[in-house]
């Protein structure tokens, strides 16, 4: 399937786009994935990816923004079964492996959390010039299809069809999610001007960028004029006599009304200078009262700074409290990291089984210490008349067991790579009997 943002070709069951980051409807299970040129896992979530992947398809990070742990190997090389059968490779179930539950939380909130991010951006450049045409000021919309539809209601200043091209995305400091670019163009062909549009939004802006209309809002509409014919011109000269009589006597009406208004506004004006009288006394009190109010204010303005001081000296206290809190917060969850992995190792090492399962099936070390992106190799004993398979199974993705052999007699070497801290339990079974064993791999 495409991607219904940028176009490009995906995975039919990916829920992310891994150029753009698109959320792709709807959600399908991540255990069909393909696995054939995986070389890359997501950071955040840990799952694999294609080697040339931009974005995780199943929690929408971006793989720029953080360094990517390539494998030496294909990633469904790893826990494949050796010696005389072939196995495929184990992706966990979402719906039965908790290890991958976390990333369907994240996906629901991800799309939300983007837009509440932006909510107080959404109205606060409309009025600036640059609005829309530089990425710190990008225009909001709801999803791809507002995007759509805000920008094909658009035209040039002239009233001029416009068609866009998307140029692709960028990320811009305070910006949730990725700013789009759109360039528009004549029908000529020629570019015009070039839009920014954040697609987290509630709802579409309602604002305009400079050098654009609405569509169909069109020039304003010509005064009309009113020309005259010579028949007209002789009807006007016709009846000019009765008009000027009937302006002779408007005229007189007016002068009369005039000569009464002047009379009523005396009348008034000697009310309005005994009513201003008795407004300049109530201003001289209010004045008096006002001045008063003023000292007033002075002194509670003066209390007031007094205790602003106080709290500004408090907020300072808690600032610093807040600090050792946060450093405190930090070790615990270092401590809480290191008691999981101290259960992880002890939980192992109660089953009793750790290093060999019987004298013909063990490995050389039973606890392997290992650092992140180093590569150690143990020896396999497994001596049976007839042959085998030997198969394990991980507790995490921690580290990876790969054999260097596919058929050996006697024994044969395993690489163990370390990707991120923590502990992996491996557990090695075979066909040949219920014999099992385990073995502790520590990622420092």
């Amino acid at each position: 399937m495409n991607c219904p943002k940028c176009g490009m070709t995906l995975p039919d069951d990916s829920e992310f786009c891994q150029y753009c980051g698109e959320r792709i409807e709807p959600l399908n299970a991540i255990s069909d994935i393909p696995t054939e040129n995986i070389e890359k896992k997501c950071p955040k979530c840990g799952m694999a990816l294609p080697d040339d992947s931009d974005f995780c398809q199943f929690c929408g990070e971006k793989i720029a923004d953080h360094p990517v742990v390539e494998l030496e190997q294909p990633a469904s090389a790893v826990g494949k079964p050796s010696s005389l059968s072939e196995q495929p490779t184990r992706i966990p179930d979402p719906q039965t492996d908790e290890s991958v539950a976390p990333i369907f939380n994240m996906l629901a909130n991800n799309m939300l959390d983007n837009i509440l991010a932006n909510r107080k951006l959404t109205k606060k450049h409309t009025s600036d010039s640059d609005y829309g045409l530089v990425p710190e000021k990008p225009i909001f919309t709801f999803m791809v299809d507002g995007a759509k539809s805000y920008l094909n209601g658009l035209v040039s200043e002239k009233n001029e069809e416009l068609t866009w091209v998307r140029k692709g995305s960028m990320q811009v400091r305070g910006i949730a999610g990725p700013v789009d670019i759109y360039v528009s163009q004549k029908k000529n062909g020629a570019e015009y001007k070039t839009l920014y549009v954040s697609i987290y939004a509630e709802a579409n802006s309602q604002s305009i960028p400079r050098g654009f209309i609405r569509k169909d809002s069109g020039p304003k509409a010509s005064h009309f004029t009113r020309t005259t014919t010579p028949g007209s011109i002789s009807n006007t000269e016709q009846k000019k006599s009765p008009l000027r009589i009937v302006l002779i006597v408007i005229a007189a009406v007016g002068i009369l009304l005039l000569s009464a208004l002047n009379v009523f506004q005396y009348v008034i004006n000697k009310k309005d200078q005994e009513r201003i009288s008795i407004a300049e006394q109530a201003n001289k009190e209010l004045t008096e009262k006002l001045a008063k109010q003023d000292e007033n204010n002075r002194e509670l303005n003066s209390s007031i700074a007094s205790k602003d001081a106080t709290i500004a000296d408090k907020d300072k206290k808690i600032l610093s409290q807040e600090k050792t809190i946060s450093a405190q917060n930090s070790k615990i969850s270092s401590y809480e990291t290191k008691a999981y992995n101290y259960s992880t190792i002890c939980d192992a090492l109660k089953s009793g089984n750790i290093g060999y399962a019987a004298r013909n099936f063990n490995c050389s070390q039973s606890i392997i210490l290992v650092k992140k992106g180093e590569t150690k190799k143990i020896t396999l004993a497994a001596n049976w008349d007839n042959g085998g398979t030997v198969s394990c199974s991980y507790s995490s993705y921690a580290a990876s067991v790969d054999f260097d052999q596919d058929n050996w007699t006697y024994s044969t070497k395993l690489s163990i790579t370390g990707f991120y801290s923590g502990v992996n339990v491996v557990t090695f079974s075979n066909d040949v009997d219920s014999n099992t064993f385990k073995i502790i791999i520590i990622v420092e």
